[in-house]
């Protein structure tokens, strides 16, 4: 199985000169965790809640240059670099185009993995 089957291709991001407290709000209205951070076209960032603390532009609180997956890398190897990492998402890029987000069903715990659970249970 690859990424680019379990993808989510409607990304909502934000640049880096949005402020925390616009981030924060897109979040809650959202319902998302973390969102990537673009300048221009291209991704600089990911920002989560934890941390999105004080005032001023998100590309103080972002963590740069996040671990990235490509559509045509194996579910195996994003979860394994989430693993490694002890990251929970993977911005996914073509070249240097953010094309996606987490792929959906992914999960950094082993139990989890789509082609380890025979059911949506796993949670």
């Amino acid at each position: 199985m690859l990424v680019q089957d379990f993808m989510t291709r409607d990304v909502v991001t934000v640049q880096s000169s949005a402020t925390i407290d616009e981030v924060k709000n897109l979040l809650v209205h959202s319902h998302f965790h973390r969102v990537p951070v673009m300048e221009g076209e291209q991704l600089v960032g990911l920002v989560n809640w934890h941390r999105l603390v004080g005032q001023g532009p998100v590309k103080y609180a972002m963590v740069r240059n996040p671990i990235t997956a490509t559509p045509d890398m194996t579910l195996e190897e994003a979860a394994d670099l989430m693993l490694r990492h002890q990251i929970s998402s993977l911005p996914v890029l073509e070249g240097e185009r953010l094309v996606a987000s987490s792929p959906y069903g992914i999960s950094s715990r082993p139990g989890c993995w789509p082609w380890a659970c025979a059911s949506t249970a796993c949670g």
